[in-house]
């Protein structure tokens, strides 16, 4: 089902369908996404520096600060800090190297180190071959699976669909490449996104799932201040906000505030989606609205539909 929702993506995406989507966004609902991002990569961030951890009656509580691993995480933040602060290139990078290199020298509880010591420099990743090619392309046609397989092929699109939507304005309008207007140059766009959807597919090929558009993949205990540190960069986009439209500001700020509290890209683009098509009626100001932007409202809908 992975491999078909590939399918139908990267059809969209030649189509030129997809791209239509992302121009159609308004710039209240980009600013949103770009935030949403920041705090979605900076939570994760603070979650794996072990600065917040879960607790049952607050859902989110201050994490064990007096751990040496926590501590030092807290150094590595200020350190990226200091070094990004004086534009020193590599800082985030030379962060990470001096931290990692700390915490091989600083002990857990009189015990291992914090930093574990590969047992070899370069090594053999896990072999692809027992899942390899083991997609089962004609189950969605099979007798009786069509109206199993059909909304689980929808919903994984729309996931699919909307996590790089999500992804691609956060990263493109955080690192300049957009226009004046707020988007990316047609023909960039259209070729990240048939890359995007390529992926997709081969990844089904090889066994895997379709979150192709990877915003984080590093060791959790030596990214954490990184993460932070980014997420905040990123976060930076919420200064270009109309604070003077109701309609701008409170659908783009729901949409930042529910990714990290959803743990869901998709989710947060959702509720920002909604809430702006509803506010815009309401006020009197939906012919200002491109029809597509209702659609995708529409679509949103729909998936919550078949989610529930």
């Amino acid at each position: 089902m992975v491999f078909w929702n590939g399918m139908l993506f990267l059809a969209l995406s030649v189509l030129g369908i997809h791209s239509r989507l992302v121009r159609a966004i308004p710039e209240a609902l980009k600013i949103g996404i770009q935030t949403g991002i920041g705090l979605f990569i900076a939570f994760i961030g603070l979650k794996n520096a072990g600065l917040v951890q879960a607790n049952e009656a607050t859902f989110v509580t201050l994490g064990a600060v007096n751990q040496p691993s926590v501590m030092l995480s807290i150094a590595g933040l200020l350190l990226t800090l200091a070094l990004v602060r004086r534009q020193i290139p590599g800082a985030i990078l030379i962060a990470i190297g001096v931290i990692t290199l700390l915490g091989t020298m600083i002990t857990m509880d009189g015990k291992a180190a914090i930093t574990t010591l590969p047992m070899n420099v370069v090594g053999l990743p896990a072999s692809p071959l027992p899942i390899l090619g083991q997609l089962d392309l004609y189950y969605p046609f099979r007798e009786g699976q069509t109206l199993t397989a059909l909304p689980l092929i929808l919903t994984f699109l729309f996931v699919d669909l909307f996590d790089s939507i999500g992804t691609l304005i956060g990263m493109s309008r955080r690192a300049d490449l957009v226009d004046a207007q707020g988007q990316l140059p047609k023909l960039e766009l259209e070729r990240a996104l048939v890359a995007d959807s390529g992926a997709t597919m081969a990844g089904a090929c090889l066994g895997t799932f379709s979150d192709c558009h990877v915003l984080d993949r590093i060791d959790p205990r030596y990214s954490g201040s990184r993460q932070i540190m980014v997420g905040l960069l990123i976060y930076q986009g919420l200064q270009d906000l109309n604070w003077d439209e109701l309609s701008d500001y409170f659908s783009a700020i729901l949409a930042a505030l529910l990714m990290p509290l959803t743990l869901s890209i998709t989710h947060g683009i959702a509720a920002g989606f909604i809430f702006y098509c509803v506010m815009m009626l309401v006020s009197g100001s939906g012919r200002q609205v491109d029809w597509v932007v209702y659609l995708l409202g529409t679509l949103l809908i729909l998936m919550f539909a078949l989610q529930g």
